[in-house]
């Protein structure tokens, strides 16, 4: 699992919750998540919305290119906008209404 999210708290709180399934790698900007997805194989990427040098729809663009069988997430902690319909149309769907 990769997950991408410029916030410590957020990734440890994703680690408290994934770690025990999980083998996770963490990237903690746009550009570190891109490049991880591009050098990476993982069965899953989840990632936040809004961080610096790229957004999670960026990473998500990549993933969908360089992993195309991998699940995808995106989250955040601020109220959707135009991100949940582009998340859609970037192969990730949502996890809570």
């Amino acid at each position: 699992m990769l997950v991408v999210d410029d916030d410590d708290g957020g990734r440890k709180l994703l680690q408290a919750v994934f770690a025990p399934e999980f083998d996770i790698t963490f990237a903690e900007t746009g550009r570190q998540g891109i490049v991880a997805v591009a050098a990476g194989a993982y069965d899953i990427v989840l990632t936040d919305y809004s961080m610096p040098e790229g957004s999670g729809l960026d990473v998500l663009r990549a993933a969908h290119k360089f992993l195309p069988g991998a699940g995808l997430a995106l989250v955040s902690s601020t109220p959707p906008r135009r991100g949940a319909r582009g998340s859609r149309q970037n192969g990730s769907g949502p996890l809570a209404p």
